[in-house]
């Protein structure tokens, strides 16, 4: 066989094999792991969904025993209290506690008073078998529940009416909440995510925008449907294209000189230069030594070492853009899920985590537009990189307007000082040319392994300890474990027991 074709024979296999690696293993690979990710993302949404949910019962619920622990509502049912309904049950009250449906059942379980106004102000008429199903959920002991009425989804809470030291029950108040598309819509809204009723239309809708999906089963006919961005996937296609290209241009470069040095070069020279490059591994990177050391042996040297040079940029920009967020350049979840191991090692296993949003950047963007936010967001991430910069702290961005710092910490001194340099920082005027603007943070901490077995589970709490925070007044920060504090204090007491 000539030399010439079995040179020939030797370069195309190895650009089938590097072309085979590329699509039979490396691409499903990334392209796996990076659908694995938004599908993550949208579980993720689902739980904070059904979070939200049962932090509404909750709520409901205790807005109830308020209600049904009074001594006026005590009196209204055993008919000693006629003004009980124009003082407290008007349209304006209803609409103020976000209730569109009340009902009193007297001690026989029977229906004494009822009112439904829904988010219009227009009345609520329910069958009288929606009345006798909530006589059946009080039957059954059920506090909280969700239940079809007339007007769709209700969410229902209930408690014995007594007086205010719970002494002499007299009835029962239920109060209910419409789950219905102006709830989905605020919901929506309040957790940032694209979130509706399960339906034809939505359906449709997720089919045509080629979106990435979840669902949450609330009773078997209302289904809540959470939709995600293929981000991870389609970043990752892309990052692909261009591996392809270059890793394509890069092979086809070396087999052109691979030609050219046996066409001029039969010998040693050649044969030990091909085993040089048959031994590098581009990942890693490395140079050839040319034998012979003529003009034409070192300039295929210098070439062939530029595209290995090349190949190993490619390689570790792919690498950067995998693991770094391509808007502010912080590093993103895949790098706190790359670097958390590493990090606990360094420093003895212990660690925080500060999970911030932006208070008010939904308003910069909708006032000024999304590039005007994202210049937002690149200077808020360059203040807390250059605060942060120590070895002892990670920063990334997580999320739209989410950020996390995770740190090395001795005392929880560190941890609050941490948070409130946070805000600090975040608080700071941000200058657009002749305007400026002005946001502010809400910080959730979660302790490793205090509060969390795992990265996962630490962003978890540190979100829920944030999401406390947006609720109840933003631009703060809380502990984990005071939000655990605080929604003991929270728990309804029997005082019966």
């Amino acid at each position: 066989m000539k030399i010439r074709t079995w040179a020939f024979l030797v370069v195309s296999g190895l650009l089938a094999g590097a072309v085979m690696i590329m699509q039979v293993i490396i691409a499903p690979m990334l392209l796996t792991e990076a659908n694995e990710a938004d599908r993550n993302a949208v579980e993720e949404n689902v739980l904070r969904t059904a979070n939200f949910l049962e932090k509404e019962k909750d709520d409901l619920l205790r807005q109830t025993i308020d209600w049904a622990e009074w001594d006026d509502s005590h009196q209204f049912i055993t008919g000693d209290f006629e003004g009980y309904v124009e003082l407290n049950l008007d349209d304006e009250m209803l609409y103020n506690i976000r209730v569109q449906q009340i009902v009193f059942l007297d001690q026989d379980g029977k229906l004494f008073y009822e009112k439904g106004i829904d988010q219009e102000g227009d009345r609520l008429s329910q069958p009288e078998t929606f009345f006798q199903l909530m006589e059946d959920h009080v039957e059954e002991g059920e506090t909280s529940f969700f239940e079809e009425s007339n007007h769709g989804l209700m969410m229902m809470t209930s408690h014995p009416i007594t007086r205010n030291d719970g002494s002499d029950p007299q009835g029962t108040l239920l109060m209910g909440r419409l789950v219905d598309e102006p709830y989905t819509a605020m919901l929506a809204d309040t957790l940032s995510v694209d979130l509706a009723l399960l339906s034809d239309e939505r359906v449709a809708y997720l089919e045509e925008e080629n979106k990435i999906s979840g669902t949450y089963t609330i009773t078997e006919g209302a289904v809540l449907s959470v939709a995600g961005d293929r981000f991870y996937y389609d970043s990752q296609s892309a990052n692909l294209v261009h591996l392809q290209v270059a890793a394509g241009a890069a092979l086809l470069i070396i087999a052109g000189l691979f030609f050219a040095a046996f066409r001029y070069f039969i010998g040693t020279p050649i044969t030990k230069l091909a085993e040089q490059v048959k031994q590098i591994d581009p990942a890693v990177g490395g140079e050839v030594i040319a034998y012979g050391r003529n003009a034409e042996t070192i300039q295929l040297e210098r070439e062939i070492n530029t595209m290995l040079a090349n190949i190993r940029e490619a390689n570790q920009e792919i690498s950067r853009m995998a693991y770094h967020d391509q808007l502010t350049g912080l590093g993103n979840r895949f790098y706190l899920t790359n670097q958390f191991d590493l990090f606990l090692a360094k420093h003895n296993g212990r660690a925080a985590l500060l999970f911030l949003d932006l208070d008010g950047f939904k308003k910069v963007n909708d006032t000024w537009g999304h590039d005007t936010g994202d210049k937002l967001l690149q200077q808020a991430a360059c203040r807390l990189e250059e605060h942060f910069a120590a070895s002892r702290f990670i920063t990334a961005r997580v999320g739209g307007d989410e950020f996390a710092v995770l740190m090395a910490y001795d005392r929880e001194e560190d941890i609050r000082q941490a948070g409130t340099a946070v805000i600090k920082l975040i608080e700071r005027a941000y200058s657009f040319g002749t305007y400026r603007a002005s946001v502010s943070a809400s910080v959730g901490i979660s302790t490793y392994p205090d509060d969390a077995a795992s990265l996962s589970e630490l962003l978890k709490t540190a979100d829920a300890a944030m999401y406390e925070v947006k609720q109840s007044g933003k631009g703060r920060v809380m502990l984990y474990r005071e939000l655990i504090a605080q929604n003991e204090e929270k728990k309804p007491v029997d005082r019966n027991a």
